[in-house]
């Protein structure tokens, strides 16, 4: 489930933002590189791994996953753009016909 939300934008849109026709670029218009599409996942993922953490995995990553997603929303309501794409230096625009 972690590898999914870390390479989720590996193309330069997900499934969601393809069918939306959205794409994620560099914070100044340029393509964006597959690292930063990378990088600008890592705060989803991080709950995620630490469940292969045997037993307290389950009692850190949940919380961590939650505190992660609320604070990505909040500072996607607030600010237009998630924490991850402050991270990597990326958004997310429609795509140029």
């Amino acid at each position: 489930m972690g590898c999914y939300w870390l390479f989720r934008d590996i193309n330069g849109a997900s499934l969601g933002k393809l069918l939306l026709g959205l794409e994620v670029v560099q914070a100044d218009g340029q393509p964006s590189t597959s690292s930063q599409r990378i990088k600008r996942n890592v705060p989803l993922c991080i709950g995620h791994f630490l469940f292969a953490i045997p037993i307290i995995g389950y009692f850190i990553g949940l919380p961590i996953i939650i505190l992660v997603n609320l604070t990505e929303v909040i500072m996607l309501l607030t600010q237009g753009h998630r924490l991850g794409d402050r991270f990597a230096g990326t958004t997310v625009l429609r795509k140029a016909a």
